[in-house]
């Protein structure tokens, strides 16, 4: 199975919405675009992003089907792939390479582990309702809130 590229900074909104309209504005747009691309292609800045996205092609490469655990595991949905993709268009550069993995619920799981006791951890299950949840674990303590992951294709927003 060969897997698309989808939900590259060309056409997902990963900058704020402006409103701006025009010439200049669309110019000025892909000027921005153009320059993130040129970030991500910097070996040094660009490649915890870069690693972090062929995992998760290849984690949706082996989970898209049901029971691709051998233990009746749902298939990770498209959308949840795509709605993992463009959280991580989002994320700073700075951060380090997530560990990226699938749950036995169809959920994409991206995961920074800091110290035993220090974890975060985001789960996207983007079918129906582009659910998002984070986990953080501080000295034992588990703080976990759900939210609505919503970043727009600037092919719907236009």
């Amino acid at each position: 199975m060969t897997i698309t590229p989808v939900a590259q900074p060309t056409s997902v909104s990963v900058f704020p919405q402006t409103g701006s309209v025009g010439d200049d504005a669309e110019k000025l747009i892909k000027l921005l675009i153009e320059c993130y691309v040129n970030l991500l292609n910097n070996i040094s800045i660009g490649k915890p992003k870069k690693d972090a996205l062929s995992s998760l092609d290849d984690v949706f490469e082996e989970t898209c089907k049901p029971d691709w655990d051998g233990y009746s595991a749902s298939a990770v949905s498209f959308e949840s792939y795509v709605g993992a993709k463009k959280f991580i268009y989002l994320f700073p550069t700075s951060l380090p390479t997530p560990e990226v993995a699938a749950d036995p619920d169809g959920e994409i799981s991206l995961e920074w582990y800091v110290a035993p006791n220090r974890i975060f951890s985001v789960s996207f299950n983007c079918h129906p309702a582009n659910k998002m949840n984070m986990l953080r674990l501080i000295r034992r303590q588990a703080l976990q809130h759900a939210k609505r992951f919503e970043a727009q294709d600037s092919a719907a927003s236009s």
